[in-house]
């Protein structure tokens, strides 16, 4: 990670404690936090050091003291938020915060898709291993498609992909890839699975068919207004049991998706970086 910082030019400061973190906040600082676990009075505490304090959060689960509230989730609306009467609001694509060769993708008509190749990627460690009991199940009704592979470093179960890839040339296994290669295989794949996280919106800006679920309490919402929506298909709550049927039917059905909306989302997405830009320095 301290890396990845460096390599982009970001100054890194890794600490120990939470006090090392605060002796580094300066009166002049604009503070950015993303953590679930941060209370109230933690954001009231800083906000004491700091200049801004802006908190990225898809949860809205306390109650907030910031500058700015930062959500890319577009079916969130200010008011459901408990905040300060001067707390400002990030709502919606057009405050997508993907990485930047996605934004461009969504500014791109010339997408050039593959057709029989997907994409399958559950970001994150996949702790359930969501991602072989997809393997498996496309690969039993599709034994002809090219399937591209995606986990994440933190991965658990590599060794169980290997052997599946081994036995199956049409499987092409990628761990820890960067955004400019994940851009090439979302531009070329036709259909992409993916959670219901900012791997989907990635593969929106592709312009992929893509079949979602969600294994997260975070998800919810964001997943079950793009399937209202019809931009995705669903194989639904895989937070317990993997939902077999329900990706089969995805994979058979013809149904159209809402592709006029989707447009709208991708050109939303590749606004958002001066979006980001005006509302923070407006603060």
């Amino acid at each position: 990670m301290k890396t990845s910082f460096e390599t982009a030019g970001i100054l890194c400061h890794p600490i120990k404690t939470e006090k090392d973190f605060f002796t580094l906040i300066h009166s002049k600082d604009i503070v950015v936090v993303d953590h679930y676990l941060l209370t109230t009075e933690w954001q009231i505490k800083v906000k004491g050091l700091a200049n801004k304090l802006i908190c990225i959060d898809d949860l809205n689960h306390i109650e907030y003291a910031t500058d700015l509230i930062i959500n890319h989730n577009p079916y969130v609306l200010s008011c459901e938020y408990v905040a300060g009467k001067n707390t400002k609001f990030a709502l919606g694509f057009k405050y997508a915060m993907i990485r930047p060769v996605f934004k461009q993708l969504a500014a791109s008509n010339n997408l050039k898709k593959t057709k029989g190749e997907v994409l399958i990627c559950l970001g994150g460690s996949d702790n359930r291993n969501i991602t072989k009991d997809i393997i498996t199940t496309v690969t039993r009704i599709r034994s002809n498609i090219k399937l591209n592979v995606v986990v994440g470093q933190a991965y658990p179960f590599i060794e169980d992909l290997l052997k599946i890839c081994r036995a199956n040339p049409n499987i092409r296994l990628s761990q820890g890839i960067d955004s400019q290669e994940m851009s090439k295989l979302m531009s070329r794949c036709n259909v992409a699975i993916v959670s219901a996280s900012g791997i989907l919106i990635e593969a929106l800006t592709a312009k992929c068919r893509i079949i979602g679920c969600y294994y997260a309490n975070n998800q919810k919402n964001f997943h079950d207004n793009l399937l209202e929506e019809n931009i995705i298909l669903s194989f639904g709550d895989n937070s317990k049991e993997f939902q077999r049927d329900k990706l089969i039917r995805c994979l058979e059905t013809e149904k159209k998706l809402n592709l006029s909306r989707i447009e709208e989302y991708r050109v939303e997405i590749a606004q958002s970086d001066g979006n980001l830009r005006n509302c923070i320095n407006g603060l």
